[in-house]
């Protein structure tokens, strides 16, 4: 309580400051239904927050917030005093005294024991400068967030964003590096929903635009989107187009898709973020986390910077597509085998049913001759055998993978429905059960 009260004098005797009533650090529901929100419900910079975190900087009111998209909307869950650069408005230069004001990232964490005492317990480094920042000739670097086991004092920093020990600690919980926005601005303009509705339509159209154009590999057509064509023959995007005409050419139904999907704005200037992602039937794979830096090009939104954020490289990007490509391979040629293990299964053809089964093979106390004969002799006395199969769950590997999966068989005489599972392994380059369990439902 001492430092809080020390705070709030010292906003009084720094003139040019506005104090306002702070925002208290409690959790702050904003509904999800825009109209349903009171006038200035909504930081303006944030046009829609992805399942994710955004910390913004007001420097007139030297307080950090954090808010959070809770499923249903945004809630403020977060809110310390902070202090910011000695000297008004935004960066421009080194060593000018001033905090940056834009969209950034933390891309470095430090802890106490890397630092000095100046930066208190914990730090983070952000990316200033940006691309926006560095298109304009700003300079500097090294400006960062973090803490002090001093007594607070509004603008008291070189540039940094400078927090009590104890928030920084808590404000650690929220920052992913390289994904949490740090929005960073004078002062933060609380808007209405139906403002905030209205930015969100028109940067969504432009998204959903980008994403149909690259789905579909029409580089014309996405370069028509981008202020510069140069930005599109990118490494990054390259790849991932290139790797998903690969498995189409293989017959391979991956898909592209982008989620969590954030929207900023700052002045004339918009980001839009989210996680890049392949999925393959059930399951899916991250293959990055871009950052499009959108600008005006007269009325309309042009795409002025295009950063892969996270890998930081076209080529570590490449690593994970060949990852993703070598799950995706077995998942088909799994996927493949049991279908073609329940064809034989079903139809009788024990010969081509028996090709499925490893020689080490072992289920019940019996080895692979022994198993055949057994399904031999249960064949026999069963007609029209049906066996339906689903909700195929495999986990893969390069040598051996296990598939679980709901089978129901029915013939004329029985009928059985269960969970089986089969454990395969790389026999002769093929994949070979080794061993299957059952459970009755």
């Amino acid at each position: 309580m001492t430092k809080i009260i020390r705070f709030f004098v010292a906003l009084l005797l720094f003139p040019g400051v506005i104090l306002l009533t702070p925002i208290p650090a409690t959790v702050t529901a904003v509904a999800a239904d825009p109209s349903a929100n009171d006038r200035g419900s909504f930081p303006a910079p944030i046009v829609k927050l992805g399942a994710s975190y955004a910390v913004v900087v007001d420097k007139s009111q030297q307080q950090l917030h954090v808010f959070h998209h809770n499923g249903r909307g945004m809630e403020l869950i977060f809110t310390a005093p902070c202090s910011t650069g000695m000297n008004g408005g935004s960066k421009e230069a080194a060593g000018d005294g001033k905090t940056p004001e834009g969209i950034y990232f933390a891309t470095d964490r430090f802890s106490e024991r890397e630092l000095s005492a100046t930066y208190g317990a914990l730090a983070f480094n952000l990316n200033y400068p940006n691309f926006v920042d560095s298109r304009k000739g700003r300079t500097g670097c090294n400006i960062w967030i973090h803490g002090t086991d001093t007594d607070l004092s509004p603008f008291q920093s070189n540039g940094c964003v400078v927090l009590a020990d104890g928030n920084i600690r808590r404000l650690a919980e929220f920052i992913e590096l390289n994904k949490t926005p740090v929005i960073i601005l004078n002062r933060v303009q609380w808007v209405s929903g139906d403002a905030a509705l209205m930015a969100r339509r028109e940067l969504t159209a432009l998204v959903d635009r980008w994403l149909e154009q690259f789905r579909a590999g029409h580089i014309d057509e996405l370069a028509s989107m981008y202020e510069n064509r140069t930005l599109v023959d990118d490494e990054s995007l390259k790849k991932i187009v290139e790797k998903i005409e690969d498995w189409k050419s293989r017959g391979i139904e991956a898909s592209f898709n982008i989620e969590n999907v954030s929207i900023l704005k700052h002045e004339g200037h918009a980001a839009v973020i989210f996680d890049q992602v392949v999925s393959y039937r059930d399951r899916s794979w991250s293959c990055g986390h871009r950052v499009l830096f959108l600008g005006r090009n007269g009325k309309d939104w042009i795409i002025s910077g295009d950063v892969l954020q996270h890998p930081s490289s076209a080529d570590q990007l490449g690593e994970q597509l060949a990852i993703m490509d070598a799950m995706i391979s077995i998942y088909a040629d799994v996927s493949d085998m049991i279908e073609r293990w329940r064809v034989s299964w079903q139809s009788g053809d024990m010969r081509q049913y028996a090709s499925f089964y490893a020689r080490d093979f072992r289920s019940n106390g019996m080895d692979r001759a022994g198993w055949i004969a057994y399904k031999k002799r249960i064949g026999s006395k069963n007609k029209n055998i049906t066996i339906t199969i689903g909700d195929l769950e495999i986990t893969p590997g390069s040598k051996r993978s296990r598939v679980s999966f709901h089978q129901l068989y029915q013939s004329s005489i029985h009928s059985d429905e269960g969970i089986k599972t089969l454990y395969l392994k790389k026999d002769d380059g093929r994949w070979k059960i080794c061993r299957e369990t059952w459970k009755a439902s």
